[in-house]
């Protein structure tokens, strides 16, 4: 018994650097991110990166919100950073979106299908959420049984289902 008392105690060691690492990795994320956030409210930032000849990925922060896009694009392959006031008119016009191309996936997410490619906007906290959830996840001592996996994979699954035949409706 005191043998794997000692294993437990010994695994929960090993791993004690990486789990501090991963956290530190999480807060300086979560800590950039937040500034991106408070600077998005004064400027317009926007990354567009051409990932083959024909597609583009690209992502955006305007006013509390971040939109990431990929769309079909016939240009040379660049990556490129612009800055713009987030008070521009042509930066307001670009993030108009005709309401009768957005899917709502929740309560603050947005799919917007743009016909040649897909763009995603949602607010800059809930990132910021996830980079913290993720961040405090390693710590949390949690056991589950073969049983309880099996049921949050099924939840999970039902879920990834539930978001596809909103997307396709």
């Amino acid at each position: 018994m005191d043998d794997q008392g000692a294993n437990r105690e010994g695994g929960r060691k090993r791993f004690r650097k990486l789990r501090i690492a991963w956290s530190a990795i999480c807060a300086i994320a979560c800590v950039l991110w937040i500034a991106l956030w408070i600077r998005s409210f004064s400027l317009y930032d926007r990354l567009h990166w051409q990932v083959s000849p024909n597609r583009v990925l690209s992502a955006s922060s305007v006013k509390g919100k971040w939109t990431a896009s990929t769309y079909e694009y016939q240009s040379q392959p660049t990556l490129v950073l612009r800055h713009r006031h987030a008070n521009d008119r042509a930066v307001i016009l670009e993030e108009l979106v005709p309401e009768k191309m957005t899917y709502k996936v929740g309560v603050v997410l947005h799919v917007i299908d743009m016909g040649s490619g897909t763009k995603i906007i949602a607010p800059h906290a809930v990132v910021a959420a996830l980079l913290t959830a993720a961040g405090v996840a390693p710590w949390l001592r949690l056991r589950f049984s073969l049983r309880t996996l099996l049921i949050a994979m099924t939840l999970v699954a039902v879920g990834l289902g539930l978001v596809v035949y909103a997307l396709r409706n």
